[in-house]
């Protein structure tokens, strides 16, 4: 799964929130495998830390 959506792209840079990207897909990986719940996925979006 990739995270090609140039809007969201361009609005995280815009936040300054680009780093965010870095880990997105991973992210996404583990919400669609069940392993993230809905608040838990939002909590981890900040971190730029690579997930588990």
């Amino acid at each position: 799964m990739s995270v090609l959506d140039t809007g969201l792209r361009e609005a995280l840079r815009t936040l300054k929130l680009s780093g965010m990207l870095e880990t997105l897909d991973a992210r996404l990986a583990q919400a669609h495998g069940g392993e993230l719940g809905h608040l838990e996925f939002l909590q981890v979006l900040p971190r730029r830390d690579h997930p588990p």
